[in-house]
C-alpha cells in the first residue's frame, strides 16, 4: 500500500484549497447573477435624473414651499373608465378655477422607473409634439397616461395665465 492509500486521496492542504477556491467561485458567480438579473429585469431602475434631483434639492424644497403657500387646491385622481388616464382639479385660495397657460406632468409606475413618459401642455402649442389644453373649471386630463395598475410617481409643474407656478410630485395607486 501506498501512502497515498493510507492518507486517503487528498491531503487536507488540497482539501482546503479546493474548499477555498470553490467558495471564491461561488461568490464569483453569485456575483455575476446578479448583475446579469439587475441589468435584464426592467423592474430594477434607478429613479430618472436621480442626480439632477439631488443637486436641486434645495430649489426643489422651496418650490415646493412656494406652492403651497398659493393657497391652492389640487384634487389629482385616475379616471376609473377605460381611458385610464389622469385628472387634475385645481382651484385658487378663493375657490375659482386656475387658468393654466403651460403644464409639464412627468409619471412613471414604481414598478418601471426605467420608463418613464412626459407631456407638456400649452394654452397655444408651439410643436406638433404638445398636447393642446383644454382647461374646463380648472381640470386637466390625461386620457391613456396609464399603461398599467400599480404604483405611480405622478410630478407636474403648472404655469397659470398670471405667471404664478405650482409644482407637485406624489404617489398614487392606479387600479
Amino acid at each position: 500500500m501506498t501512502t497515498a492509500h493510507k492518507k486517503g486521496l487528498l491531503s487536507p492542504a488540497v482539501r482546503w484549497s479546493a474548499l477555498v477556491v470553490f467558495l471564491l467561485g461561488g461568490q464569483i458567480a453569485m456575483g455575476v447573477t446578479a448583475i446579469v438579473l439587475s441589468k435584464s429585469d426592467p423592474s430594477v431602475a434607478v429613479v430618472p435624473d436621480y442626480y439632477q434631483r439631488a443637486v436641486k434639492w434645495d430649489e426643489s424644497k422651496a418650490a415646493f414651499a412656494a406652492s403651497k403657500k398659493l393657497g391652492w387646491d389640487v384634487r389629482v385622481e385616475s379616471t376609473l373608465d377605460e381611458t385610464r388616464g389622469l385628472r387634475v382639479t385645481m382651484k385658487d385660495a378663493e375657490g375659482q378655477a386656475i387658468h393654466v397657460a403651460q403644464a409639464t406632468f412627468n409619471l412613471y409606475p414604481h414598478a418601471r422607473a426605467s420608463q418613464p413618459r412626459q407631456w407638456e401642455l400649452h394654452a397655444a402649442p408651439e410643436t406638433p409634439s404638445a398636447l393642446a389644453l383644454q382647461p374646463q373649471d380648472g381640470t386637466l386630463e390625461l386620457p391613456g397616461c396609464f399603461t398599467q395598475s400599480g404604483y405611480w410617481q405622478v410630478e407636474f409643474e403648472v404655469l397659470d395665465d398670471q405667471g404664478r407656478r405650482f409644482v407637485y410630485a406624489d404617489e398614487m395607486v392606479v387600479l
